[in-house]
């Protein structure tokens, strides 16, 4: 390059002088730099002979606002009336901005009105540009990558520009749901049932493509039961509830904190596994709340019949039943036995966590609304019979263990887990409470290895994007959380934790067709 194009890489100095000192122009000139000699240029002497009359920079300054102001003036004093220019006659606001971008604020859903003016149609379609440009932008899935940051996909299309998350704002999708569906799997994972997509067809080519795949969702236990108390009540596992309650007793000893310093409140101290009536749930607070709650328990009858037999309402498995069976779960101090699961009576109290509170047994909310999952298709018939949260259990041999009930010579597969969830999920999604504000949740309770606590969630929404993973690490404390937001509840237990991960706009991501 020649001299007057070379820069310092390091400090970004032009290494040459310029070709042509523009600041010669208003520098003040003395003798010598008038006219450098024999080889002065005609610019030179020219800048030379204007020397005596280049005014100071302040007065040079002076004058130019000066020429501003005055034509500032100038123009107002010839200028049109506001309104009454050609330039602008019969166009509207949304014309003369059409180039700018949408407001943040701007809602998808305003009524489109109708221009009478000359210019109507062309006004009309501005606005449909922009109206359809900002609901193709909410129904975009967002995928998150690193902390704080989102990138944007459109489905089926490679991800998009990464922008920080302070600036993509909530679709306000969260606002509207008002139906909960929780589908608690047993033992498994999503990255068990993607490598098996032969046993699992419904899941992985229908349901992960309408949904978003946490997979990052992460367990807090070992077992079952800790797990699913963990998501009910915000409590954690201790030796008794990792274990599967192996004997039906009480929690002791009995003391309660309040708030730990890391914001955890209404923690139970002791050993044990039925909770004190201090200790709230999810569905306690919804019922303080007037909303309503039910699980749904996969052959919870007909396996409380086929225990008690003759010997009345304790059978020798220690289930407590009654007339019509609710609720079902050992007597207190009763052991729990175990056996080989059969098709059609294959409940087990371990993994119906409702079971397990004091606050939920002695007032009869678990009897009563703790039933049978035949209940759940009567119930999803109408909005106002579908429950605010539904709790759904399927039984061992439905629920995704290692070894289901297959018959005898047969190999064990898991595609029964597959065949539930299209027989459960299928209902769901048919009914208007899920259209219009509904969310499914799907997950297990128990990792299939003691090497990674990472199991998945799926949550399925008109609100949530469509074939979208977030790789956010989240738990149960987190789903909880969630939930509790959704119906502006209390934080309990370590849900209330400072930096326990909440979903919010990153998964609420869509608006629901109306």
């Amino acid at each position: 390059m020649v001299a007057d194009q070379r820069y310092c890489l390091q400090c970004g100095r032009r290494s040459g002088e310029p070709r042509l000192d523009f600041t010669s122009w208003w520098r003040p000139l003395t003798g010598a730099g008038a006219a450098s000699g024999a080889g002065a240029t005609a610019a030179g002497a020219s800048v030379g002979a204007l020397a005596g009359g280049v005014p100071s920079r302040r007065t040079a300054g002076a004058m130019v606002v000066g020429v501003l102001v005055c034509g500032i003036g100038v123009g107002a004093a010839i200028g049109p009336a506001a309104g009454t220019g050609s330039a602008t006659a019969g166009l509207s606001p949304s014309v003369l901005v059409a180039g700018l971008p949408p407001l943040a604020t701007s809602t998808a859903t305003k009524t489109q009105t109708t221009e009478t003016s000359q210019t109507g149609g062309a006004v009309t379609e501005t606005r449909k540009r922009r109206r359809r440009h900002r609901i193709a932008a909410s129904a975009t899935p967002l995928t998150e990558t690193a902390a704080g940051t989102t990138t944007t996909e459109t489905e089926g299309e490679p991800a998009g520009q990464t922008v920080p998350s302070t600036q993509i704002k909530p679709a306000g999708g969260r606002s509207s749901i008002k139906h909960v569906w929780v589908i608690a799997l047993g033992q498994g994972s999503f990255t068990q049932t993607l490598s098996e997509p032969a046993a699992f067809p419904y899941l992985d080519k229908t349901l992960l493509a309408q949904g978003t795949l946490l997979s990052h969702y992460s367990l807090v236990a070992q077992s079952s039961l800790a797990n699913d108390i963990a998501l009910l009540s915000g409590q954690g596992p201790n030796s008794a509830t990792e274990a599967d309650c192996p004997t039906y007793e009480a929690v002791a000893p009995t003391t309660v904190t309040g708030t730990s310093p890391t914001g955890a409140s209404d923690l139970a101290s002791g050993t044990g596994c039925v909770y004190p009536a201090a200790v709230e749930t999810l569905a306690g607070q919804l019922t303080s709340a007037s909303d309503s709650w039910r699980a749904y328990a996969q052959d919870m009858t007909q396996t409380a019949a086929s225990a008690t037999g003759a010997t009345g309402a304790t059978g020798a498995t220690g289930v407590t039943t009654s007339t019509a069976p609710t609720c079902v779960h050992p007597a207190l101090g009763a052991t729990a036995t175990t056996s080989t699961p059969a098709s059609g009576a294959d409940y087990v109290a371990f993994r119906n966590p409702f079971v397990y509170f004091d606050a939920l047994l002695e007032d009869g909310a678990c009897a009563a609304n703790d039933v049978d999952l035949t209940e759940l298709s009567a119930d999803l018939e109408k909005a106002k019979t579908t429950p605010s949260l539904s709790w759904i259990i399927p039984g061992e041999c439905d629920d995704s263990t290692s070894d289901p009930c297959a018959a005898a010579g047969e190999t064990p597969t898991l595609s029964p887990t597959d065949s539930f969830l299209q027989g459960v999920v299928a209902q769901i999604i048919a009914t208007a409470a899920y259209r219009k504000h509904g969310l499914i949740a799907i997950t297990f309770d128990n990792a299939p290895s003691s090497s990674s606590t990472a199991v998945g969630a799926l949550l399925l929404s008109p609100f949530v994007g469509h074939d979208v993973r977030i790789n956010t690490h989240v738990d149960q404390f987190s789903l909880l959380k969630s939930f509790e937001r959704l119906y502006k509840l209390p934080l309990l237990g370590h849900a209330a934790e400072a930096g326990v991960h909440e979903l919010g706009q990153r998964v609420y991501s869509r608006q629901a067709k109306r």
